[in-house]
């Protein structure tokens, strides 16, 4: 059956095609063999496979998500910018970005140790044209919120924190008319 770190190396070559035809497809299946025998950081490859697509998978930004949230819940920063992505960039037609919780993702990914300053500015950028601009907006009830989610010392209780607010939703919403 061979070992965790041995089925995690088979993905990752798989995934990024060292010494085979790249294949996300094979790389999943070695990343699930890795996760079962408890190597939690093939969380963060089946997701990133999945966001993005090809090379054997089909995309789907929905399973994604809930790759990139077990591996934030393994405090894997890589993830937690992902998904900063994934909310600022809906994974279904028509949905409505959730810049607040992208924020706060890419805020944790810093906590982490990855660089996502670019991602913050980005967001911050689209935050303030949006939102703090707007006078039906309660800023102040919404920096308590964020602070909340970024400056708490114990990452931890930030990424419980974050993972329970509501999810992407899993279901396409209709066209508007």
């Amino acid at each position: 059956k061979g070992s965790a770190l041995a089925s995690y190396n088979f993905g990752l070559c798989f995934q990024y095609g060292n010494g085979i035809e790249k294949d996300y497809s094979f790389a999943v299946i070695y990343f699930k063999e890795a996760i079962e025998r408890n190597y939690t950081k093939s969380y963060y490859n089946i997701g990133y496979c999945y966001y993005h697509g090809g090379h054997g998978l089909k995309q789907d930004r929905i399973e994604a998500i809930h790759w990139l949230e077990k591996a934030v819940s393994h405090k894997n920063g890589n993830a937690a910018q992902l998904l900063g992505n994934s909310y600022e960039t809906p994974p279904v037609p028509f949905a409505i970005p959730d810049y607040y919780k992208a924020l706060c993702f890419y805020k944790l990914a810093v906590k982490l140790g990855v660089d996502a300053a670019d991602d913050i500015a980005r967001c911050e950028k689209k935050i303030n044209k949006l939102f703090l601009n707007n006078p039906s907006v309660d800023t102040n009830k919404f920096s308590a919120l964020l602070n909340k989610a970024t400056t708490s010392a114990d990452i931890d209780s930030a990424i419980q924190w974050l993972l329970a607010l509501p999810s992407v939703p899993d279901k396409k919403p209709t066209k508007p008319r």
